[in-house]
């Protein structure tokens, strides 16, 4: 077998004689295997102190020496000293288990190698004489070396005879930290960056040791972190490792368990990482400017991934106001480092309020921090100030303010007012474009004023005194030391509604039953109209009042009839309504309006549709054949007096006797008839009176009357007829007798007439009569 950490076979011999006896006499056997530098020492009784041990070698020898002593085959000291370049060194002698030396039972070999580690090696004599050095054994140990990987033929000889051969196999040893390498030719490492490094394993001879299951490690000085080596194939191994702090003039340890490779520690650097964060400090306050000087500083501290500061290279770092610039057209960058390995981008600005994020870009990739900006407004700049109103301004309104936004110079709306006890001031100037009606004047207010012009928030201010005397279209500017804005039009409207407005009557006289009209302008205390809105018509409180009587027309409508002006419109329709009207028009408050003409209309009848207060003895009738006559006046279908002349009809009985009408004294109109006689036994007869405005006539009143019974009464005569057969060629006498109503014969004159009836109607041409005279009391008429 073989021995692995020296590559030393050992065996063990027991010595036999020719016929295989074991041999009781020791015999003597010597090794011859390895011997190298040296002198054999021999010990006495007394074992030398310290005896000097000569090798030959140059350099630094290394001296490796085996004891053996009356404890038998152990070997019982193993000293390996170095002589440090000295071809001699001493070596003390120590006794086995405390025990003394004896005389003759003690030898002392050694060898000798140059700069390698040495092993024992047996170089023993048996005998029994002192002068030989030996020591009594039965067994025997030969000991043999051999450095390179082998196989080697072994002889085994007594007494320079042959006793046996065998081949001994030599193989490598462990590995060792003095013989085995690394290589790794990197100085300077990257944060984060993989590195292997390659390792060859070899014994203490140097031979190749193809153990998979060896490992080897990594470490570093400054540096906590550790790695292990794996296995690649024969005696080579790597070990891929990553540290992410960056540190100089690190020793990296490669090693094998606790002892450090031939060549290492490697002395490398670990540089940070491309950058790709950063601690920012910049302001996060600025006022709006466009000024080469008058932005924030950003300073960025670079750190890569890790967190290690980069302080190396060229940063080329930019800085991006988002929504303003982008890397390609910003100009804020920098490309170096200051002294205090720190990179600053100085003069970030912008003049646009409002709250922004700065993004930072090294080597045009975008780095994981941002900053935040605040772009504040600058000094106020006149020319850029902007108005709000009040939702509409009127004349003597008292809500008529202008709020005026304060600006920078950048169109910026500023925040807060002017500086307390600052000389900054500014005026606001209304002018009136159409003034040559009231002859208003322009009106200016400084502001701030205390009372006339006040700061309310957010960098507004309020010019609150603005008095308009005159309605149209103004306009409006601010001017101060730094210029003026630009005019800004608005329209005033007129104020509310005055006793100024204007009532124009459109009618004098009207008709009853019609519509009259009359037109209000709407106007303000300072005689603007009021044409901005439509709706004034409810302002207006309208009376029409008869002044003949306590009564008053109805108003029909009042429209909007734009302009200001509403038209209202009125008709008188109630009975007796004809007359003279006033118009009359207040507001709320009961004060009356002014009037541009006649306020008073004249309303006529209407049409003549009836006829009233009839009076007069026609009404009732008298005796027949009298003449009677009645009167009545002519009205419209509202009952009033018709003031024109109409023409009337009187028809009686027979509706064929016409009998006009004429007014003896407009409205009263007069009229007479003759009472017909009874014609049967019923003496009421019928009258009715025609208005002639339309052919035919329109029959307006129709009456009853009767026939008085008086002396002309039929009744009050008896005819006698000499026969009930009339020959019209032949005469015939009528006997009429004159009585009264009683049927007394009486002798007053009186005329008789015959009629001669058929179906109702008279039939005869002629009219026989006869007059009765006194004392006559009959009278004989011919038929």
């Amino acid at each position: 077998f073989s021995g692995r950490e020296y590559g030393t076979p050992s065996y063990f011999l027991i010595p036999r004689d020719g016929c295989g006896n074991e041999v009781q006499t020791p015999l003597g056997l010597a090794s011859q295997a390895n011997i190298r530098y040296g002198t054999l020492k021999v010990a006495t009784s007394t074992p030398p102190a310290n005896p000097t041990l000569t090798c030959s070698g140059t350099g630094t020898t290394l001296i490796s020496v085996k004891t053996a002593s009356s404890c038998g085959v152990d070997i019982t000291s193993l000293v390996q000293t170095s002589c440090d370049g000295k071809t001699s060194c001493t070596y003390g002698v120590s006794a086995c288990s405390g025990s003394t030396w004896k005389d003759q039972t003690a030898n002392v070999a050694y060898d000798c190698y140059d700069k390698v580690a040495p092993s024992i090696e047996s170089n023993s004599f048996i005998g029994s004489d002192s002068a030989n050095f030996g020591f009594y054994s039965e067994m025997l140990g030969v000991y043999t070396q051999k450095r390179l990987v082998g196989t080697y033929p072994t002889d085994v000889r007594l007494n320079g005879d042959s006793i046996g051969t065998f081949t001994s196999t030599v193989t490598y040893g462990a590995a060792s930290a003095t013989t085995s390498t690394f290589t790794f030719t990197n100085t300077n490492l990257v944060a984060g960056n993989s590195y292997t490094v390659i390792i060859l394993a070899k014994d203490t001879f140097g031979n190749d040791v193809l153990d998979s299951s060896t490992t080897f490690g990594v470490s570093f000085d400054k540096i906590t972190a550790t790695f292990t080596s794996s296995y690649i194939d024969t005696n080579r191994h790597n070990i891929t490792f990553s540290v992410t702090e960056a540190v100089n003039t690190v020793n990296m340890l490669v090693r094998l368990g606790s002892i450090d490779l031939a060549n290492s520690p490697k002395h490398i650097n670990i540089i940070a990482a491309d950058p790709t964060t950063a601690f920012i400090s910049a302001d996060t306050g600025l006022i709006a400017t466009d000024s080469a000087t008058g932005g924030i500083t950003a300073t960025l501290s670079l750190q890569d991934p890790f967190g290690n500061s980069v302080i190396t290279g060229t940063p080329n770092v930019k800085a991006v106001i988002v929504g303003v610039n982008t890397l390609a057209t910003t100009t804020f960058q920098s490309s170096s480092y200051t002294p205090d390995n720190n990179v600053q981008i100085t003069n970030i600005r912008h003049n646009i309020v409002g709250a922004y994020t700065i993004r930072y870009y090294l080597n045009g990739a975008l780095l994981t921090s941002t900053s935040s900006l605040t772009i504040l407004p600058s000094t106020p700049w006149i020319p850029l100030f902007t108005f709000s109103n009040s939702s509409s301004y009127s004349v003597g309104g008292t809500s008529n303010y202008f709020d005026i936004q304060t600006r920078d110079m950048f169109g910026n709306a500023r925040t807060t007012e002017f500086i307390s006890g600052s000389a900054f001031t500014f005026t606001m100037e209304f002018n009136p474009i159409n003034a040559e009606t009231t002859g208003q004047l322009s009106q200016g207010i400084v502001c701030p004023t205390t009372g006339n012009c006040t700061y309310r928030s957010n960098g507004v201010y309020r010019a609150n005194i603005f008095n308009a005397r005159e309605a149209g279209t103004w306009q409006v500017r601010a001017c101060g030391d730094t210029g003026c804005t630009p005019y800004t039009m608005f329209t005033v409207n007129p104020g509310e509604t005055a006793s100024t407005s204007i009532v124009e009557n459109l009618n004098t006289t009207i008709v009853a039953g019609t519509i009259g009209a009359f037109m209000i302008t709407s106007k303000d205390s300072q005689g603007n109209i009021r044409d901005h809105v439509n709706t004034d018509g409810n302002a207006f409180i309208v009376s029409i009042d008869h002044l003949l009587s306590t009564r008053f027309a109805q108003v029909q409508t009042v429209m909007s009839f734009g302009g200001g002006k509403y038209l209202v419109s009125w008709r008188p329709a109630f009975s007796g309504c004809a007359g003279k009207y006033k118009i009359k028009v207040v507001l709320s408050d009961s004060t009356e309006i002014s009037y541009s003409n006649n306020r008073t209309v004249d309303v006529t009848p209407s049409a003549t549709t009836q006829i009233t207060d009839l009076s007069g003895t026609g009404l009732s009738g008298s005796a027949a054949g009298a003449s009677v006559s009645f009167s009545f006046n002519a009205r419209d279908v509202f009952n009033n007096l018709q003031t024109s002349v109409d023409t009337f009809t009187v028809i009686v009985l027979d509706e064929t006797a016409a009998n006009p009408i004429v007014a003896t004294s407009t409205p009263i109109y007069t009229t007479s008839y003759t009472v017909p006689a009874l014609v049967s036994s019923s003496p009421s007869y019928t009258v009715n009176v025609y208005l002639n405005t339309t052919s035919p006539g329109t029959l307006v009143q129709t009456f009853d009357a009767v026939t008085i019974a008086s002396d002309n009464d039929p009744n009050g005569a008896t005819a006698v007829l000499s026969t009930n057969f009339l020959n019209p060629d032949s005469p015939l006498t009528v006997a009429i007798t004159n009585k009264d109503f009683a049927g007394t014969v009486v002798n007053s004159d009186r005329t008789f007439f015959l009629d001669f009836i058929q179906g109702g109607s008279v039939k005869n041409t002629l009219t026989p009569s006869c007059t009765v005279s006194t004392p006559v009391s009959t009278c004989t008429p011919t038929v």
